[in-house]
């Protein structure tokens, strides 16, 4: 479902990056999440955009199945609807057992 990983990397600050294209992604991400049955998120790399916290919120308030793979980053990370994996491993174990 994520339209993101198809479009060129930007970073967030990038003067080329005008606010109609920063509200098309925004909107795309929104839309990608509200079609989604689970939302996945990653914190084991930092976040150059701060982009999935804001996923996470809006997955939890749309009451999709959320997973988080890696460290805790905030208080919110510790919602009991939020499954965690500390590791990818463990989170592809889960995977290849059916249990997502």
């Amino acid at each position: 479902t994520s339209s993101w990983m198809y479009q060129p990397p930007r970073a967030y600050n990038d003067t080329n990056y005008g606010t109609w294209e920063k509200r098309a992604r925004a909107n795309d991400d929104f839309a990608d999440i509200r079609r989604s049955n689970i939302v996945v998120v990653f914190t084991l790399w930092p976040s150059t955009t701060g982009g999935y916290h804001t996923e996470l919120g809006l997955a939890v308030a749309l009451d999709k199945e959320v997973v988080m793979v890696g460290p805790m980053v905030n208080m919110f990370s510790y919602l009991s609807v939020i499954r965690h994996f500390e590791t990818l491993k463990e989170f592809m174990a889960a995977v290849q057992a059916g249990e997502l």
